[in-house]
């Protein structure tokens, strides 16, 4: 299994994230954390069942119960989060932070 390395972009946004469904509905950030920690399992086990994304070299998975996508990239000897990015916002702010 590949080692799992999360951009520090990345784990400012999950824990942003958390923090906000948290304030919204008591135990909704944890749900959050919860369904973050199964999609990023999933990636972990499988990552190239995901979808890439088009013309950049890197995937996406998306959340079922939340408007959140992870975007990863599969290297040699490591799996890259590089983004948790929201479904509708900003589309494509993440794209600099791919090496």
């Amino acid at each position: 299994m590949k080692t799992l390395q999360f951009n520090l972009a990345a784990k400012i946004e999950l824990i942003e994230a958390i923090d906000y469904f948290n304030q919204k509905v008591e135990g909704l950030g944890d749900r959050f954390s919860d369904s973050i920690g199964a999609a990023v399992r999933d990636i972990q086990n499988n990552p190239l069942a995901f979808p890439a994304v088009e013309r950049v070299d890197c995937r996406s998975n998306i959340l079922l119960d939340f408007p959140y996508v992870i975007y990863f990239q599969v290297k040699a000897d490591e799996i890259r989060i590089t983004a948790i990015a929201h479904a509708s916002r900003r589309p494509g702010y993440w794209l600099r932070r791919l090496r």
